[in-house]
């Protein structure tokens, strides 16, 4: 199975927003791709639904390949990280299985944040660079 996953790229004052599914289970908060849906269109419908917050999209930091085993499936995920800004950073979920917080950028790296490569994509943003990084 091949799925397209966006995830937004928050940053406010040295932290950063984390979406958290599971208490070891963490990652950029976003959802899938569907179909005749942009990037940015997709990022900001996850927001909307998920925490019910209107967002700015902007440019793409980095995409992520990694392949892994979902149940019984293999599964093929590309995950597109976007920078994007938040007009309201109090977020409380919408979705009963997910909560959110403001981790520091200074803890991300020790932070179970899935795909382990997002963090090094956030922290290159973080410079000023655009990073790609690919998982075998």
């Amino acid at each position: 199975m091949i799925q397209n996953v966006v995830r937004g790229v928050f940053l406010s004052e040295g932290h950063i927003l984390v979406a958290r599914a599971t208490p070891n289970l963490m990652f950029l908060p976003g959802g899938h791709l569907e179909e005749g849906e942009t990037a940015a269109a997709c990022l900001a419908r996850e927001c909307l639904e998920e925490f019910g917050v209107q967002v700015s999209v902007g440019a793409l930091l980095g995409v992520i390949e990694s392949r892994y085993r979902g149940g019984e499936q293999a599964v093929h995920q590309l995950d597109l990280l976007l920078s994007a800004t938040l007009a309201d950073l109090d977020i409380s979920s919408r979705e009963v299985h997910l909560s959110f917080f403001w981790a520091r950028l200074d803890d991300l790296e020790a932070l179970n944040l899935c795909p382990v490569s997002a963090w090094a994509i956030v922290r290159g943003q973080n410079r000023g660079q655009l990073m790609t990084d690919w998982e075998a």
